[in-house]
């Protein structure tokens, strides 16, 4: 006898079936994913020898041989007719986030200093002498000045997310924080990258030249040179410390820097009036925006609504 035929589960599937908010856009071998609202959950799929007992309850019928669950009919039968207090399901929600273009939070931006005639480490250390929140596009870099080893400006960008509706019981476990490419430029040979690194900005609405001092040194991650997409997405995968640094409860708050520049050192040959750079756009593009995409788990939740 098939499983699917019982009259229980087919009623139970037909229930389901007539929300909206229970549709399955997609099933892997061990997974299902669903839409509720704007998010995309990924439910894990239990075993057959888990799910047996709680399917013959309702049905007196062995379930079929698979080793998983496989297909949508499986997936819809196997939230149903089982008490929500006892089913520990653990659900892998992924959400995007995006800052705002313009002076709104949360907002992105680029803070700088430049014009100068300084050391490599006179430069990082100073304070900032511009900014702006309403750039379409930028870049992340450092220039030479014509000075013998000396340094004419360098810039960084304060990237802000709102992610407060993740929720205090989210357990993330993998961001991605990804730039839309444009251009890049390496004249000072060796082996540039760009880094991501958190930020503390006084506001998230707008920027400060003072904020030039407050992109933190401690590297989320990086995108080498020779890999920079000039004509995509790059993405930089959040290591412990940049998972730590998203925020559950208001906005979380990220830099892009050179890695000379967050490192603290000069690792190039210097030539005059030479640059490392990488361009991306930025919120006011519109389209093509930066992102962080986070993926958690809230235990406990149930999928399913009958």
């Amino acid at each position: 006898m098939n499983l699917y035929n019982s009259a229980p589960v087919k009623e139970y599937i037909e229930r389901l079936s007539g929300k909206e908010s229970n549709k399955i856009i997609g099933i892997t071998s061990s997974s299902y994913f669903t839409k509720i609202g704007k998010n995309t959950y990924q439910g894990v799929f239990y075993t057959k020898d888990i799910l047996d007992p709680l399917l013959l309850a309702l049905t007196d019928v062995e379930l079929l041989s698979e080793d998983r669950i496989i297909n949508k009919e499986t997936a819809l039968a196997h939230y149903t007719g089982l008490e929500r207090g006892n089913y520990p399901l653990i659900l892998h929600n992924t959400s995007t986030f995006n800052p705002v273009a313009g002076a709104t939070s949360p907002t992105d931006g680029f803070v700088q200093r430049g014009i100068v005639d300084e050391s490599f480490g006179t430069i990082r250390a100073g304070a900032g002498q511009t900014t702006s929140v309403t750039d379409a596009s930028g870049t992340t870099e450092f220039t030479s000045s014509a000075t013998s080893n000396q340094f004419r400006q360098m810039t960084r960008w304060i990237w802000c997310f709102n992610t407060a509706s993740l929720s205090s019981n989210a357990v993330i476990s993998s961001a991605i924080f990804s730039l839309y490419g444009l251009d890049k430029a390496n004249q000072f040979a060796g082996s540039p990258s760009i880094d991501v690194a958190g930020a503390t900005p006084a506001a998230t609405n707008t920027l400060a030249t003072s904020d030039f001092g407050q992109c933190q040194t401690t590297s989320f991650g990086n995108v080498t040179y020779s890999s920079w997409n000039t004509a995509g997405y790059n993405d930089f995968t959040l290591n412990a410390s940049g998972i730590t640094n998203i925020s559950k409860s208001g906005v979380s708050k990220f830099s892009t820097q050179t890695h000379d520049d967050l490192n603290g050192s000069f690792s190039g040959v210097w030539g005059s009036l030479s640059q490392v750079r990488f361009n991306h756009y930025a919120a006011d593009n519109g389209s093509n925006i930066p992102k962080l995409v986070v993926t958690f788990t809230l235990p406990g939740m149930l999928a399913f609504e009958i």
